[in-house]
């Protein structure tokens, strides 16, 4: 390890939580991989231990749940091993899921058909895919409307559908498409539609799976950490506590941010129908500059260069004037589109993602006079 990259005298651990730094972490999907290589140059400098807030979206809180209980080494594990699978878990019955699976390794355009073939085919057809009705016969009963395992009526389903196909994060030329195909669609295939994704596609079984085996038994360490989600019923960002006692409701609370619109179906938690935290913030500085904390490290999960990321900055900086916000941001070698990043899942595509946040974090970071506001100097 290359000792110049070591804080030579680390400043003592705040007496009060705020006065520390605060870790927030974007969401992205797979690309969140970058983040466990930020997280290794942190370790390695002992700013780490100056960290006392941390908060995240999407993945983003999946790693903000690992790093507050200092799960590092599970963590990377857990990352450089995951697979497809491991985060596009088909849910039983779901005929379009592989489909969509399959459709990504060939891009957007192909994704796009994939999705478009689905609801022509399935116009006339149910759930289980049997024919919706007959020449002659009755009109069967309308399906009920279920999330996340339990029905709910339909204003209430119609308007949190209406907002996860608001959120969609598919690329531009999905978007398209999909509404093309909507567009001529028959009122039959536009109310499956609402059902697939109030259902989703995928479960997130396995992701679950692997935070309990990383997670260990307890916190070691408290840090104070929250998870940004959606409320899709009231429409606004919620900042959820991640405890540092209780395992399961790490889990869920984590797995609830992470809930991606269109890929999984929304999540109850505490009453709540809730969705990606991402949808209503996607860099949740807010949950830990509303207690206190004035210094940040916030790690992107897009290229520097795209316009995307310079209206983030520009956003952040002019959003908390009096903070001092240090930006992590992927360099233009960080493949940020949907495909080839967001759910680009392997270990060949993880591994990168990992040593490239761990080369260009330490670089930023290795001049540790350039951040005397952090306390690193």
């Amino acid at each position: 390890m290359d000792d110049s990259r070591i804080a030579p005298n680390p400043a003592p651990t705040p007496s009060r939580p705020e006065q520390g730094i605060g870790l927030v972490l974007a969401g992205g999907g797979a690309k969140g991989g970058y983040q466990i290589g930020v997280w290794r140059t942190l370790r390695e400098m002992g700013i780490d231990r100056l960290v006392t807030g941390v908060a995240g979206a999407s993945v983003g809180a999946i790693n903000a749940a690992l790093f507050a209980w200092s799960a590092y080494d599970a963590a990377e594990q857990a990352w450089r091993a995951a697979e497809e699978s491991d985060f596009l878990a088909p849910l039983p019955g779901s005929e379009l899921a592989p489909r969509i699976s399959s459709a990504l390794q060939s891009g957007a355009s192909r994704l796009a058909q994939a999705v478009r073939e689905r609801f022509d085919s399935a116009a006339d057809k149910d759930a289980a895919g049997q024919p919706i009705s007959e020449p002659g016969s009755e009109e069967p009963a309308p399906e009920p409307w279920i999330i996340d395992g339990e029905e709910v009526d339909e204003q209430t389903a119609l308007q949190v559908a209406a907002v996860l196909n608001r959120s969609i994060s598919y690329s531009a030329a999905l978007v398209t498409n999909v509404a093309s195909a909507l567009g001529k669609a028959s009122p039959q295939a536009d109310v499956r539609y609402k059902h697939k994704l109030l259902q989703g596609l995928y479960s997130p079984v396995k992701l679950r799976a692997m935070m309990e085996r990383a997670l260990p038994e307890r916190s070691p360490r408290p840090v104070q950490a929250f998870a940004s989600v959606y409320d899709t019923v009231d429409e606004k960002a919620l900042y959820l506590p991640i405890p540092d006692d209780d395992k399961e409701r790490v889990i869920e609370v984590a797995l609830a941010s992470a809930c991606m619109p269109g890929i999984y179906g929304p999540m109850r938690l505490d009453g709540r129908i809730c969705c990606d935290g991402g949808v209503g913030d996607n860099r949740p500085i807010q949950a830990l500059y509303e207690r206190g904390w004035r210094r940040f490290i916030v790690v992107y999960l897009d290229r520097a260069s795209s316009d995307e990321t310079r209206a983030n900055l520009e956003h952040d900086r002019s959003a908390y004037p009096d903070a001092v916000l240090v930006p992590v941001v992927p360099g233009d070698a960080f493949n940020d589109s949907f495909v080839g990043g967001t759910m680009n899942v392997s270990p060949k595509a993880n591994a990168s993602r990992i040593a490239q946040g761990y080369e260009e974090s330490a670089r930023q970071f290795s001049v540790l006079r350039l951040f005397p506001e952090l306390g690193l100097g």
